[in-house]
């Protein structure tokens, strides 16, 4: 059974389409998909249940029947932040652990979704690189191009996961290492001049 962390380096970034994307494709050449987000940011009530709400929409689209509960085990808003400083719940990695146990039987594929950054869920020993060891997932970075921040991005997503970074460039560029984690660049930008687009991809596959 293969588990991918998709996470990004910002919120907004398309994490949660770029899930349902990969779902449905995979659900097409027949494997069984299973979903999970251990950290949300925006709760809603589902009965009476609180979960994150990008937790509950993609179950619904995918037609999940996991335990909501399951799917997102935590979520930090400001409230819950101030709480779990004063406070830290039990054992968040042992819950989540056990949750993700329940989750993947009868599942060929784990998707599981990060929180909106490297490091959120930290308070609660949740980042994403916490969350990756704890499951043995591969990793998928996401991340929205900034052309003055993205290669720094990609370089410390490198050194936060391992020397086993693996980068495609939207430009068409791939780099060499092992086949996870990799990263995935989205969005738009506009050259300085003729050659920055080729300088750029020079300078972020050769980085990686």
């Amino acid at each position: 059974m293969a588990a991918i962390l998709v996470i990004s380096s910002e919120r907004y970034s398309g994490k949660s389409s770029l899930v349902v994307g990969l779902a449905l494709e995979l659900r097409d050449r027949g494997f069984k998909i299973g979903y999970m987000k251990p950290v949300g940011a925006y709760p809603r009530k589902v009965g009476t249940d609180r979960v994150d709400e990008d937790a509950y929409f993609l179950s619904e689209t995918l037609g999940l029947d996991d335990n909501l509960k399951d799917i997102s085990p935590y979520f930090l808003t400001w409230d819950n932040m101030t709480r779990y400083m004063r406070k830290k719940p039990g054992n968040p990695q042992a819950k989540v652990k056990a949750a993700y146990e329940r989750l993947v039987v009868g599942k060929d594929i784990m998707l599981i979704e990060g929180a909106q950054n490297f490091v959120h869920g930290r308070l609660l020993g949740l980042s994403s690189f916490e969350v990756a060891e704890l499951l043995d997932a591969g990793v998928l970075l996401l991340d929205t191009f900034n052309e003055e921040l993205t290669v720094d991005r990609l370089l410390s997503a490198r050194d936060f996961f391992g020397k086993g970074f693996r980068a495609w460039c939207s430009t068409g560029c791939r780099s060499g290492g092992s086949s996870s984690p990799a990263a995935f660049l989205r969005g738009s930008w506009h050259p300085r001049g003729s050659g920055s687009l080729a300088r750029y991809r020079q300078t972020t596959c050769s980085g990686l």
